[in-house]
């Protein structure tokens, strides 16, 4: 991110204080990631939820559970490609077997982009 920053500071105000105010301009977009990771404990969470709430189908703005997840953790594109599941217990099927393929791969010290295709 580039950023300038401003120093202001009235003359009549530096002699007698120490505080000087900063002020920080921002000159590039800056996209905000939410940081969260899918994990067990979050993907049986989720599940749950999704289960009492929507059942097997869509939620009350029409997303999948796949589609759901997508947009709220970052680390999907590790994952088999669920967005376009209509079931939410297959989309729950195939992260559970990813999330217990992406643990053994890194107990072994094995990580690849491919590697769940496998």
């Amino acid at each position: 991110m580039k950023c300038g920053i401003i120093l202001h500071h009235p003359p009549h105000q530096c002699q007698n204080q120490k505080s000087v105010r900063v002020i920080v301009v921002q000159t590039e977009p800056v996209t905000v990631k939410n940081k969260m990771e899918l994990n067990y404990s979050r993907l049986n969470g989720e599940y749950i939820s999704w289960s009492l709430t929507n059942g097997d189908g869509r939620n009350k703005e029409d997303q999948r559970f796949g589609q759901y997840l997508w947009a709220k953790y970052d680390n999907m594109k590790e994952f088999t490609d669920v967005f376009h599941k209509e079931s939410c217990e297959a989309t729950y099927s195939i992260l559970l077997k990813d999330l217990y393929k992406l643990e053994t791969l890194q107990e072994n010290g094995t990580t690849s982009e491919n590697s769940l295709e496998n």
